[in-house]
């Protein structure tokens, strides 16, 4: 089954019917509910982890502004086969600030062309690669609004960021936000998927905050992964490059519907990626070997 056969509701996972467009586009709820959920989960149990893995099922709260701490947290609870479990802490004392972002930034789901017009549009510093495949309409922005109107944080997702050493890619994108992109190809020898991405910028306003159901996990990351359903190879991998942690695992999927592999070989799993850095969530996932997911981390850059 596809990831986008599934829906998250950031923390907890559910599945969902006739989302078909607003899926594929990384997003659930195009209808303003303040419960935006990214895209994610493999054919598994809820408890295994993709793109953005099944939560600790930590029930919605509701805070006041003046409670909200200045750092925000992250743990990622691993369930070994034979029945142990393992902490990791993801977040270090450096990297869990909110950020400020610019007032003017866009409230409204829209296409966006490279991560550079991210960051001209939010004010904030985010990671690259400079062989990053960006075109046209390549990114859905899609921002978190509360009930009052305030801009609370943004999510960027980009289906096709990395090509590697695919063959014969062909790209088709849409302007109209409701339409998810899709890019065709074939198989490399490191790459046998793009590596898509996904980015969680968290606002430092204290006013008109809105985060139910921990929509942007004010209290913290907390995640769990389960060796026996479906994620397996689970590490912790030091970027050099960026002096963080990754958290990498192999999970069973066959990717997102915007892959459309052109070999007729079926992909089984993927490697997923989670760190954070200065501030803003990394999310990867793509159809190659640990080993070429890190040599991808490495190339990053501000």
């Amino acid at each position: 089954m596809k990831l986008d056969d599934y829906r998250e509701t950031y923390r907890k996972i559910e599945v969902s019917e006739g989302m078909d467009d607003r899926i594929r586009s990384g997003i659930i709820d195009r209808k303003r509910k303040m419960a935006r959920r990214p895209i994610i989960k493999a054919a598994c149990a809820v408890a295994a982890a993709v793109f953005v893995i099944g939560a600790l099922q930590i029930p919605a709260v509701s805070v006041a502004a003046e409670q909200l701490v200045a750092r925000f947290t992250g743990q990622v609870l691993v369930h070994k086969e034979d029945g142990t479990e393992v902490k990791v802490d993801l977040v270090g004392k450096e990297d869990g600030q909110y950020l400020k972002i610019n007032e003017s930034a866009r409230k409204e789901d829209c296409k966006i062309d490279s991560l550079k017009e991210a960051e001209k549009e939010l004010g904030v510093s985010l990671l690259k690669s400079k062989e990053a495949a960006e075109e046209e309409n390549c990114i859905s922005y899609n921002p978190y609004v509360s009930k009052n109107g305030v801009l609370n944080g943004v999510m960027l997702i980009n289906y096709a960021y990395m090509f590697g050493d695919l063959q014969d890619v062909k790209t088709t994108t849409f302007e109209e936000w409701g339409f998810g992109n899709v890019v065709s190809y074939r198989f490399g020898k490191e790459y046998h998927s793009p590596i898509m991405i996904q980015i969680l910028i968290r606002s430092d306003r204290k006013e008109g905050v809105d985060y139910e159901n921990h929509e942007l996990e004010y209290a913290g990351i907390s995640e769990e992964r389960s060796e026996k359903e479906g994620t397996k190879d689970v590490t912790l991998y030091k970027i050099k490059n960026l002096g963080v942690k990754a958290i990498l695992s192999t999970v069973d999927t066959d990717g997102p519907n915007a892959w459309k592999n052109q070999d007729g070989e079926k992909i089984t799993n993927c490697t997923d990626a989670l760190f954070v850095y200065k501030g803003v969530e990394y999310r990867y996932i793509g159809a190659v070997s640990q080993e070429v997911m890190e040599e991808f981390l490495e190339g990053l850059e501000e």
